[in-house]
């Protein structure tokens, strides 16, 4: 998972609504994302990897309604 550049603050923690709503946005639009949370789940992984496969994918989600906004 990508990290956020030194001296930025980490991402929120999603909220559950928000989570869903990018898990919707990334069938269609970002498919690495959704497979790296998928895989994060599947596993089992650590709470730190699911949490940062969540936050990786809401920021995607994020990103992408930011650029529609502009």
């Amino acid at each position: 998972m990508s990290r956020p550049p030194h001296g930025t603050a980490p991402l929120a923690d999603p909220t559950p609504e928000e989570l869903q709503a990018a898990r919707v946005w990334a069938l269609e639009h970002d498919h690495e994302a959704l497979l790296a949370h998928r895989v994060a789940l599947l596993t089992q992984a650590s709470w730190e990897v699911q949490s940062d496969a969540e936050r990786h994918l809401v920021a995607r989600h994020r990103e992408h309604a930011r650029t529609l906004v502009h």
